[in-house]
């Protein structure tokens, strides 16, 4: 009997080459500002983290939770001919796991500067969290899936904040954690006063930072049919008379 010629194994495909790690330096306060706003719930899984992208020559750091949507801008300061890493034109998202302690502890190392590096590349299994001299690096793996749409979330609240419109009232409701949370991020930031801009009961309300210029959050309202208690207008009223009684 005649063998058989021994088949050749199929050649496994060659995993595609990672490009270079690329690095990108970012505020801590604005990261961990980020972190609070991101979601925990296993459902949607892909808000479980602060989202890294490029948008006009900025880095945008993005996260929310389905009621709040935290956003900053931030231009990194590049040296002539440097550009902002290629693997932020798609975006990563950081895992909100632990990150606000890893950061911490990073931010200790050189506390004067309160800088965290990113370094990442595409297709990478891992992303690096570093201080600006190497001496505290945490390996984390980016968050699976896609991130919301935010500037279709933006656009859909055009208009929200117009107060030459209108001259009315309306009763706009907000939880009372998420309002404690607004002065948490202001505290992070070092932000002087917060700037709330509200407008109607189912529109976003805006959340600005005094002195932290290109950061926003969005914070939805919640379902308020309260009255004002006449106690309470009276208050709002001044009085026809200045010599009535308190």
């Amino acid at each position: 009997m005649k063998k058989e010629p021994k088949r050749k194994a199929a050649a496994e495909p060659k995993p595609e080459p990672i490009s270079e790690l690329e690095t990108v330096k970012l505020p801590i306060p604005l990261v961990l500002a980020a972190a609070s706003c991101s979601s925990t719930e296993e459902t949607r899984y892909y808000l479980n983290g602060v989202f890294l992208h490029s948008k006009e020559g900025a880095v945008r750091i993005v996260a929310t939770d389905g009621q709040r949507l935290f956003i900053a801008s931030h231009k990194p300061e590049l040296e002539e001919g440097q550009k902002l890493p290629s693997w932020l034109e798609d975006g990563i998202i950081v895992p909100n796991l632990m990150l606000k302690e890893r950061l911490r502890l990073i931010g200790k190392v050189v506390e004067k500067f309160q800088t965290v590096e990113v370094s990442y590349a595409a297709g990478a299994p891992k992303v690096l969290l570093s201080d600006i001299v190497g001496e505290c690096t945490f390996k984390v793996q980016p968050v699976a899936g896609t991130f919301p749409d935010y500037q279709k979330l933006i656009r859909g609240f055009a208009g929200a904040f117009d107060p030459g419109s209108r001259s009315d009232f309306e009763p706009v409701g907000f939880q009372g954690p998420y309002l404690k949370a607004v002065g948490e991020i202001a505290k992070t930031l070092e932000a002087g006063n917060v700037g709330i801009y509200a407008s109607k009961a189912d529109e976003a309300a805006i959340v600005t930072f005094q002195g932290c210029p290109g950061v926003v959050l969005y914070l939805m309202p919640t379902r308020f049919d309260d009255v004002m208690p006449a106690d309470t207008v009276r208050i709002l009223q001044p009085r026809s008379n200045s010599r009535s009684p308190l």
